[in-house]
């Protein structure tokens, strides 16, 4: 870093604890002559903010809407809107969804929606500290956040005009309706399939780092700390980037991308369409969007993922039900997935377990227009062939037979694109780890 660090640290600090216009007016002086020409300040800057951002989740989270904890908010508001006139200030995003999301939900408490239907671990809590687990389909909802844990899980939620809006993975959706519909994403992902809103009221969706406006259509949005991912299928979507105001309007079939790069032109792509033939070795590192204990090679073994715990839902008691298993995912930014679905794909993976066992493939799709494309499940046996020397075995296994969890709305993996996947033993440790998995065509 060039210059005086230490005067950099003192300006941020200083900027983020200000009490007055001018204050603010006097750090963002002082700060644009350091970053300007200092790509190592803008990087730190951008560290410290977004830091800032995530700290500030979490505060007005407990703050909202309690006057009795003596928080005035609205004069800081004034403050930071003016320090959004920044290029790089994204970590004003966070503190703003927040406080955009809170300031609809304390005029009612009736109910707004209800759940369509639930897989695996969801529940719902508002800002009075009322809370719900074991979601079932047909429970009403007030206006409050809707948390959906653990890779395999989804929820699906309905408004009372018909809105759809679809939950998948870990996802964490603040939501409320007074007329106008106000969505807050603080993590994962949704499909949204949007009724025609009332003229001047959009849907209004804010993440850490965008803000969208739907009037009536079908799209997917994906959040990550440092950027935002949509994906429209039909119709037209406004996105702009909170870090400086720049948009773009997103039509069907393309895909836009706010982060906290200002320097980034804000435009649209067209989506793209993964290989029907995919293949993933564990040789060299695991692929980001991958969760297991990653055992690089040595001593002439290979490379290879051992399986890890994680959260597949809750029982009729509402026992907490953990598998353990190797998971394999497509980033938010990754638009096209991992691999496109036929009639002939088929699953090879090359595995070893501490004890003969069957395992289960779970895989989360989408459709063509990136929008969720339902849940599936393959039964694995334990085979009869014998493990090499090494107790590896080799299975490759036709996708025909996938169970469809939602049969109604995704009947058919043709043409499914997967997004997740999943190779998992059921509720104990097997000792699973992978070697190889991926997915190609019968021959």
């Amino acid at each position: 870093m060039n210059g005086h660090p230490d005067e950099l640290e003192r300006l941020l600090n200083a900027l983020v604890d200000a009490d007055s216009a001018e204050a603010v007016e006097e750090c963002e002086a002082q700060l644009a002559g350091i970053l300007r020409n200092d790509a190592s300040a803008r990087r730190r800057y951008r560290e410290f903010m977004g830091l800032h951002s995530a700290l500030m989740w979490d505060y007005v989270a407990a703050a909202t809407d309690r006057p009795e904890n003596g928080v005035v908010m609205e004069p800081r508001r004034a403050l930071w809107r003016r320090a959004l006139s920044w290029a790089a200030v994204i970590a004003v995003a966070g503190l703003a969804a927040a406080l955009f999301f809170a300031g609809s939900r304390k005029s009612s408490h009736r109910e707004v929606a209800q759940v369509e239907s639930v897989e695996g671990a969801v529940s719902w809590s508002d800002d009075t500290g009322g809370q719900r687990t074991g979601l079932s389909s047909g429970a009403r909802l007030a206006a409050g956040t809707l948390n959906v844990e653990g890779a395999s899980s989804s929820a699906q939620l309905r408004f009372d005009d018909g809105t759809v809006l679809t939950l998948t993975g870990d996802a964490e959706l603040g939501f409320s309706d007074d007329g106008q519909k106000r969505l807050a994403l603080r993590r994962g992902a949704f499909t949204g399939r949007v009724a025609h809103q009332p003229a001047g009221r959009p849907m209004v969706v804010r993440t850490n780092t965008a803000e969208i406006e739907v009037l009536g259509t079908v799209f997917a949005l994906a959040s990550e700390q440092n950027q935002t991912t949509l994906n429209v299928e039909s119709g037209n979507v406004r996105m702009r980037r909170l870090a400086d105001g720049r948009s773009v309007e997103v039509s069907a079939n393309r895909v836009a991308v706010a982060s906290l790069d200002v320097g980034a032109a804000m435009e649209t792509r067209l989506q793209g369409v993964p290989p029907e033939e995919w293949r993933c070795s564990f040789n060299q590192p695991p692929p980001a969007g991958s969760n297991g204990l990653w055992l690089p090679p040595s001593a002439g073994k290979r490379g290879r993922m051992r399986s890890l715990p994680f959260v597949a839902g809750h029982d009729a008691n509402g026992r907490m039900v953990v598998h353990h298993g190797v998971t394999v995912r497509a980033m938010p930014g990754e638009d096209s997935g991992l691999v496109t679905l036929t009639e002939r794909s088929m699953l090879h993976v090359r595995f070893r377990t501490e004890q003969r066992t069957g395992l289960k493939l779970f895989l989360s799709c989408e459709g063509p227009g990136g929008t969720f494309g339902g849940n599936f499940e393959l039964a694995i046996q334990p085979s009869a062939e014998l493990p090499d020397t090494g107790g590896w075995m080799r299975v490759d296994v036709p996708l025909r037979p996938l169970h469809v969890l939602s049969p109604e709305e995704h009947p058919s993996v043709e043409g499914e694109r997967v997004r997740t996947l999943i190779l998992h033993s059921y509720e104990y440790d097997a000792g699973l780890e992978v070697a190889e998995i991926g997915i190609g065509q019968e021959k």
